[in-house]
C-alpha cells in the first residue's frame, strides 16, 4: 500500500471525461496532434491524425507525444494486459507507483478499455527521444507488461 498523498497539489477537478481531455491532453502532447483509433483501441494509424483541439475525441485517441524537435513533455507508459495479464498489469504498476513516489514525482492515471494501464508522467523540461526511450527502455525491461513500442520512434 502507498502511503496517502498529501491534499497540497491535488486537483479537485471533475474527472469528467471531457474536462480532463480538455485540461491535459495539450500539457502532454509533444505537439498539438491526435491519432483517433476507429477499431476500439487497437490502433491508431496515421490516416486518422488530425490537430489536437479541446473537444474530447468520439473514439479512443491518444496524443503524439514527441514534438518535432524530437522532444517530448511527458513520459507515457503503457501497460498491457494482453502481454501477461490483469494482475502482472496491476503488480507492474504498483511497483512504478512506488518508485515515482519515493522519486516525489506527480503522475496521471487512467485505465484501457481492456483491463491495462497507462501512467504519463509529465516533466518539469523537455527530455530528448534517445532520453525518453532509455528511461523507458529500462522501465520495460524490469516490468514485463509495459509496452515500450511508444516511445520507440518519433511517429
Amino acid at each position: 500500500m502507498l502511503p496517502a498523498r498529501p491534499a497540497t497539489g491535488v486537483s479537485s477537478q471533475s474527472d469528467d471525461p471531457a474536462t480532463v481531455w480538455a485540461a491535459l491532453s495539450p500539457l502532454l502532447a509533444g505537439q498539438p496532434r491526435v491519432r483517433v483509433s476507429r477499431d476500439a483501441g487497437k490502433s491508431y494509424p496515421q490516416k486518422h491524425e488530425r490537430a489536437l483541439t479541446p473537444a474530447l475525441p468520439a473514439f479512443p485517441a491518444a496524443v503524439r507525444i514527441f514534438g518535432k524537435d524530437g522532444t517530448c513533455a511527458a513520459i507515457f507508459l503503457d501497460f498491457d494486459s494482453s502481454v501477461a495479464g490483469i494482475d502482472r498489469v496491476e503488480a507492474d504498476v504498483r511497483a512504478v507507483q512506488t518508485w515515482l513516489h519515493s522519486c516525489g514525482a506527480r503522475w496521471i492515471e487512467d485505465y484501457s478499455p481492456n483491463g491495462g494501464r497507462h501512467v504519463y508522467i509529465p516533466l518539469e523540461k523537455r527530455v530528448t527521444f534517445s532520453q525518453a526511450r532509455d528511461l523507458v527502455e529500462a522501465l520495460g525491461n524490469r516490468h514485463r507488461s509495459l509496452d515500450k513500442s511508444p516511445h520507440q520512434n518519433l511517429l
